[in-house]
């Protein structure tokens, strides 16, 4: 019998809500208050011009430290993540550079909490009102969801066990393993970044669209399969 391949996909939606500024304040960031209607997500930063790179470069302080394992929903998931992120290289730039990236990323991690979703297809799911911050920095804005859940029945948290009719993947790694669970992680980042100067996010948003959701892993995996294989097993 021939397999078939079964992708999971990430869902984000947003509901209306009044968001306050106050925090953050202290740390070089200012944010504003947005909502949406049912969305997935959507990011992609363009490069720095060549006259300001140096200035902002010195401007911007230093990347932000791995969070404590202790609370995390799945910290060897982050720590690899965060390993993937930490230099320079054509996956972080992507993200905006070492700092935005890991900004959001332990943004992101802070969040994440473990839920029994279903056995759908569904592994992360971002919902209810965000926040926008602004780097003053950098200049790049990113968004942070008020809920962000990880499926407890899905492969993030859960070894699925294969079949001979169906193999679970992300992009091009089994589900189970390090490479696709970081790969889940940075398509949930390319939600939360905000794209160079034209107030979008790096990916399309894909909530409910297995295929987009398909395309964005895929515009992600171009973009960090180096790093993801240089994970291991």
């Amino acid at each position: 019998m021939r397999s078939s391949v079964v992708s999971f996909t990430c869902a984000a939606g947003a509901l209306v809500i009044i968001l306050a500024c106050a925090e953050h304040a202290a740390e070089g960031l200012t944010c504003c208050g947005e909502s949406e209607e049912s969305k997935s997500a959507a990011p992609g930063l363009g490069a720095a011009e060549a006259g300001g790179a140096a200035r902002a470069e010195a401007a911007t302080p230093p990347a932000p430290q791995a969070l404590r394992r202790s609370g995390l929903a799945d910290a060897a998931s982050y720590a690899d993540t965060f390993r993937v992120l930490s230099d320079e290289n054509s996956c972080s730039r992507f993200f905006g550079g070492p700092r935005m990236a890991l900004t959001v990323l332990n943004g992101l991690a802070l969040r994440l909490r473990s839920r029994p979703l279903g056995p759908g297809t569904v592994v992360i799911r971002m919902s209810g009102g965000y926040k926008v911050y602004h780097d003053d920095a950098t200049g790049e804005s990113y968004r942070l969801f008020r809920e962000a859940l990880v499926n407890s029945d899905g492969p993030f948290l859960r070894r699925v066990v294969r079949t001979q009719s169906a193999r679970l993947q992300i992009g091009r790694f089994a589900a189970e393993t390090r490479q696709a669970k970081a790969l889940l992680l940075l398509h949930e980042l390319g939600h939360l970044v905000g794209a160079s100067g034209d107030g979008e996010w790096l990916l399309p948003d894909d909530g409910g669209d297995t295929r987009q959701s398909e395309r964005n892993t895929r515009t992600v995996e171009s973009r960090c399969l180096k790093q993801l294989l240089a994970l291991g097993t």
